[in-house]
């Protein structure tokens, strides 16, 4: 599935993105749809990026489902992975933005609250 998003250099699991936090690198947290309140929540869409300051090096974030079977698919066929066939990870709530951010570790999480806004988290 291509993504019409920028392609990024590397695919990473919430477990790998950890990994490069405590690198140093950084969490840009991307509103891609305007936030709406519904009920006990506000939907929207939100993705996640790694991004190494010192290089310019960035990864986005993908469900591990997704890293598994596109690794699968590209063995089978004996082809080398391309991150433009990835999906990001999408989140659609704040409660799930919440929660993806303290799974990796962020104490004063963001949720950037208009399309095209970008936050970043530092652990």
């Amino acid at each position: 599935m291509t993504n019409q998003v920028q392609v990024s250099n590397e695919v990473l699991t919430l477990d790998m993105c950890r990994e490069k936090l405590r690198d140093g690198w950084e969490l840009h947290v991307v509103c891609a749809e305007d936030p709406v309140p519904a009920q006990n929540t506000v939907r929207g869409s939100w993705y996640l990026v790694a991004y190494e300051p010192d290089s310019g090096r960035w990864g986005v974030v993908v469900t591990q489902r997704d890293l598994y079977r596109e690794r699968r698919r590209a063995q089978e066929s004996g082809e080398k992975l391309d991150p433009s066939d990835y999906a990001y990870r999408e989140i659609k709530t704040t409660t799930g933005l919440f929660n993806a951010q303290t799974e990796l570790g962020i104490t004063a999480t963001v949720s950037p609250g208009a399309k095209g806004v970008v936050m970043v988290a530092r652990l």
